[in-house]
């Protein structure tokens, strides 16, 4: 059987959207050092910049063990791939076949799937979409905005 509901959040994550609660906390006894993967020797042009470039800062923000490594390298090829499958396409999204029927450009098929992986290999390491505002400025998050909103309030004396 599958299993249901979503994935199970890291406190990490947690924090950084303002959701994170004591009493639901996951428990992280396996906690990894933070640093970076080492680079695979497969990873050339694009790839191999994109991992110089992002790996940094990555675990900069605490985002990137070297247990990561596989999936960071699914991240970078997968994004090199689609930039490679959109630079060869060149508005050309319909092909002709030898038979004079007309199909998608089969390189539609390749960035689509590239995408998809980017995609997967970005929830995985807990940088998806929304979160990414909030990684680069944590300490702009909602639970921060509650605590610069919060007022004072005194307690009125009690009368006797």
């Amino acid at each position: 059987m599958a299993k249901r509901g979503r994935k199970p959040l890291s406190n990490k994550v947690k924090k950084t959207r303002g959701t994170y609660r004591k009493d639901r906390a996951t428990d992280e006894s396996l906690i990894f050092q933070v640093g970076v993967p080492e680079k695979p020797q497969h990873l050339t042009g694009l790839a191999s910049e994109l991992w110089d470039k992002w790996a940094p800062e990555l675990v900069q923000k605490g985002f990137l063990t070297p247990l990561d490594g596989a999936t960071f390298t699914v991240l970078c090829q997968s994004h090199a791939d689609y930039i490679g499958a959109c630079e060869q396409l060149n508005n050309e999204l319909i092909v002709k076949t030898s038979q004079g029927n007309l199909k998608p450009h089969p390189l539609l098929k390749i960035k689509d799937k590239a995408f998809q992986n980017h995609l997967k290999a970005r929830a995985e390491l807990g940088l998806s979409e929304h979160l990414r505002k909030k990684i680069a400025n944590e300490t702009d998050g909602p639970f921060q905005r509650l605590l610069n909103r919060a007022k004072i309030v005194k307690k009125p004396e009690d009368k006797q």
